[in-house]
């Protein structure tokens, strides 16, 4: 092997070390490389909250320790044309805006820029957002209690803050109406607002100041039925006896507070189609019959705004009646409605469907209703909420919304021995629900067409063995932004994807045991979207 010439060797060595050295020289430069203009920042991005919103971008090139700060505009349009909504100047590469800045629930915009340094013009381009963004908002209001909403006033509740000034009331988008807080309503954490239209929507939002911290919308209820068709029962009228005679499509239209009773049952007359409609107010008519027989033929039954009891003459010292309906004789109905109504203290149930005669319903609905001590005995149950155990009886649709259904002792629906065409079970809380060995829903091996649980809770269930179940059917179940609290107990046939509280009913609910069933965990990821509307958070 030959070996480098010492004089050689030195030379090479030379040159590699000069050509380091120029390495090294040309890397300093890069890194003290100073731009005539700042480079644009880049990467705008915004995180945002129910306040507040984080703008964050990413540094100009080059711009360490040149003293580099940033302009921020914000504005209400993606073109960024007109006068920004807010502006700041900054040095960081991020900034918060709050709802002191911008307003809430309102899409805007944001670009960045850098400005000049001491040795760099301002950069010409703007780094724009890629996404509008929105402060969502605070939420301090309460849902609508629909017992406290009537064709003409509603009453607005929120969560006690000091503070607030004023609530604006506007429809349809068109220019709101102030309606000044007093001590008294801040104190109460409620407003009751008059003089509103029949059958309007109405969005109500509430301020402390020039912030909104909250916003809700609501409909008020149907004016006062009128037409030739329009009867107005008197309190000492005889309800029973003007039902059993009515014409088709009659609307019987009760008082506030007046009390409807009959000691046998009501037999309705062939081709029964009628409505018996409550007034609004917070002393809903009472009905107190002893049940009601089908004909052969009905059209739509509906019973709006009004309080069944199961009790004689409205007495809890008194007789407790077994059924609404429990029909045996052949029978045909387009639909039975229950519409913001109180259904309780049957011995047994609402609904019955029994005997070998052909009975078919084509719709059965509780829609924004209040149901408890149905068919508790406080083991097995008696009869299920809706109960049809018979192949000659069949319910086509089911649908229970926005109600509340507690103590009740067998299960919400039974129809084991006929299929229906679909169950729906929207917007509901259940609680202390499901005897012994009793399903939450029952068709054994009959088919429903379809079953959906959506933005409902499932609260403990009233089974003292523990052997409470879900839902046994040929047809899968479906379930969406629905939860089950952790005392629920369902021994067997869970509930397909309900989600999991993980604390007791109690721990979720204000006082169940007493039918209070307002969210009192704010913690609850489902205290705005799940249960009936008049206890969420």
């Amino acid at each position: 092997m030959r070996l480098l010439h010492p004089i050689k060797f030195t030379a090479l060595y030379a040159t590699l070390l000069i050509m380091w050295l120029s390495a090294c020289n040309k890397q300093d430069d890069l890194e003290t490389f100073v731009p005539d203009r700042v480079f644009t920042p880049t990467n705008v991005d915004v995180t945002s909250g129910d306040t507040t919103a984080a703008i964050s971008w990413k540094a100009s090139l080059f711009s360490a320790g040149q003293e580099v700060n940033y302009t921020v505009e914000v504005y209400d349009n993606k073109l960024f044309t007109g006068t920004p909504t807010y502006t700041t100047i900054t040095d960081s590469v991020n900034i918060k805006v709050s709802d002191a800045d911008l307003q809430v629930r309102k899409y805007y915009w944001a670009r960045v820029k850098g400005n000049a340094s001491a040795s760099s013009s301002a950069s010409i381009l703007w780094a724009n957002s890629s996404d509008s963004f929105r402060l969502t908002g605070e939420q301090l209001f309460l849902s609508i209690n629909q017992d406290f909403l009537t064709e003409s006033s509603v009453q607005l509740r929120w969560q006690p803050s000091p503070g607030f000034t004023k609530i604006v009331l506007s429809t349809g988008g068109g220019v709101g109406t102030d309606y000044v807080l007093s001590g008294a309503d801040i104190a109460a954490s409620q407003k009751v607002i008059t003089a509103l239209a029949a059958s309007t929507t109405y969005t109500a939002e509430i301020f402390k100041g020039t912030a909104s911290k909250g916003i809700v919308s609501f409909t008020t209820k149907s004016a006062v039925p009128t037409g030739p068709n329009v009867i107005s029962v008197g309190p000492s009228d005889d309800l029973a006896a003007m039902l059993a005679v009515a014409v088709p499509n009659a609307v019987f239209v009760l008082a506030q507070g007046s009390l409807h009773i009959a000691d046998a049952e009501v037999i309705l007359p062939a081709d029964a189609s009628f409505t018996i409609w409550g007034h609004y107010g917070p002393n809903r008519a009472v009905i107190a019959f002893n049940g009601m027989r089908l004909p052969a033929t009905a059209g739509t039954i509906k019973f709006e705004n009004v309080d069944i009891t199961g009790y004689q003459n409205n007495d809890p010292l008194g007789t407790k009646r077994n059924y609404i309906f429990n029909q045996s004789a052949a029978n045909t109905t387009e639909a039975i409605v229950f519409e913001n109504c109180i259904v309780r203290n049957l011995v047994n149930t609402p609904l019955r469907l029994q005997g070998s005669s052909q009975k078919s319903i084509n719709y059965f609905t509780f829609s924004n209703c209040t149901i408890y001590d149905i068919g508790n005995n406080n083991s097995t149950g008696t009869y299920a909420l809706i109960h049809s155990n018979v192949a000659t009886g069949k319910i086509n649709h089911i649908k229970i919304s926005n109600s509340t259904l507690y103590q009740i002792g067998y299960s919400i629906i039974l129809h084991n021995a006929a299929p229906s065409l679909s169950v729906l079970i929207e917007n509901c809380t259940i609680d202390n629900s499901i005897g012994n060995g009793r399903y939450l829903i029952d068709y054994n091996a009959q088919s429903a067409g379809s079953i959906a649980i959506t933005n409902t809770i499932i609260g403990k269930s009233l089974s003292p063995a523990a052997t409470a179940n879900g839902i046994r059917s040929t047809t899968a179940a479906t379930t969406g932004l629905s939860y089950q609290v952790n005392n629920t107990a369902f021994a067997s046939n869970p509930i397909p994807g309900i989600l999991n509280y993980a604390g007791s009913n109690t721990d979720l609910f204000t006082d169940p045991a007493n039918g209070n069933f307002l969210i009192k965990d704010a913690t609850f990821v489902g205290r705005s979207t799940s249960g009936a509307l008049k206890w969420r958070l």
